[in-house]
């Protein structure tokens, strides 16, 4: 198909492009239909990040309107607060120099608001809203910006997609005249066919996501702390890129429990699956998800998956079993203990297919008007 011919779509991170996932939903979204569509990126920071010149490679351009990026943690609550007018102008400006848009697709709900007025603005028909998160909210004034942002999106998006039906709730309000489209994994890099993973396993565990509060990894090292007493050989690997300080917290959470040659910690582009392929089990104790592809991406490759309640059932193929987090550390170590005296690390088979990028991606194609999807 000739450049031309192609529909023209503004892809909005949440931040960068960053390992995380809601930029591994974008660059699917990326990879799967370049053929039909031309994707720009706009992107909130002057850094360059993982997925960058990936991105790139497809023929897009990026575009920056970058945020307040300094140390100053108050800079970056009034920046939050101030920048909106300063960031309106920008966007009119951008939507004025750039050809024609045919679709803009916000993956974030802050900037999101104001892209989707100017975007209505412009023209551009196809506006469309991406929930991926089911925690919003904070204090009264992050509260009342949530309001004025919800009734935004909700004015000026033409189509609104959840991850989940619970992260439609949580942006919207509602999950009526809502989208529900599971984040895809790529089976392409999540193929086990890859490895050797035959088993048995120790238990070694993995844990997969940002190091942030929200992720829980704290709670990590405390079921380890547990699980050493019933299993001595247990280790626990985390792969994730920093937020603020909260590595370091968890990182002396280990040292003060005696734990820290049983905790390896690796860069958020550290390769996964072959990490997973070696792996006895994944942990995800989050406090809340929009999703959880992660999920997904363990089953998979075979592994047996541990959840919060925070975590939507959404992505579950029959891998995953649900722990509350009131159970404590301690019910934690004694549920994955069992298992692993049962399974011994042996890796299981669970169906993810219907979450597969090529799958999820055809619904995207139709959402932009792409002919024949």
């Amino acid at each position: 198909m000739e450049a031309s011919e192609k529909k023209r779509v503004l892809l909005v991170s949440c931040d960068g492009l960053g390992n995380g996932g809601v930029q591994a939903v974008m660059m699917s979204i990326v990879r799967s239909l370049s053929g039909s569509c031309l994707f720009d990126a706009l992107l909130f920071t002057e850094e360059i990040r993982h997925y960058d010149r990936e991105f790139q490679s497809f023929g897009g351009t990026i575009h920056r309107i970058p945020k307040y990026e300094g140390s100053s943690g108050l800079m970056r609550k009034l920046d939050r607060y101030v920048r909106g007018p300063r960031l309106y102008r920008a966007l009119l400006k951008l939507f004025a120099e750039q050809p024609a848009y045919d679709a803009v697709h916000c993956n974030n709900a802050f900037e999101g608001a104001l892209v989707l007025k100017a975007a209505k603005k412009a023209g551009v028909p196809i506006r469309i809203m991406h929930s991926h998160t089911r925690g919003f909210g904070g204090n009264i004034i992050a509260d009342a910006m949530d309001s004025h942002r919800r009734r935004m999106i909700n004015k000026y998006a033409t189509v609104r997609i959840g991850c989940s039906a619970e992260a439609c709730k949580a942006l919207y309000g509602t999950d009526k005249n809502t989208l529900v489209i599971p984040n895809a994994y790529d089976e392409k890099r999540f193929d086990r066919k890859r490895f050797d993973d035959s088993g048995p396993h120790p238990l070694k565990m993995v844990q997969i996501g940002s190091f942030n509060p929200t992720k829980n990894q704290l709670f990590s090292v405390k079921v380890l702390a547990e699980l050493v007493k019933l299993e001595p050989e247990a280790r626990l690997v985390f792969i994730g890129f920093p937020i603020g300080d909260y590595k370091e917290k968890v990182k002396s959470a280990a040292e003060r429990m005696g734990l820290l040659e049983r905790v390896d910690m690796l860069e958020g582009d550290a390769d996964s699956p072959a990490v997973m392929s070696s792996s006895a089990c994944l942990l995800l104790p989050s406090l809340n998800e929009g999703f959880g592809i992660v999920l997904a991406e363990a089953q998979a490759m075979g592994l047996r998956c541990y959840a919060s309640e925070g975590v939507p059932g959404a992505a579950d193929r029959g891998g995953v079993s649900y722990i509350p987090l009131e159970e404590g550390a301690e019910g934690w170590a004694k549920r994955i203990a069992a298992d692993h005296m049962l399974y011994r690390g042996v890796h299981g088979n669970w169906d993810v297919s219907d979450l597969a990028s090529d799958a999820i991606s055809a619904r995207y194609a139709a959402i932009y008007g792409v002919k024949g999807s």
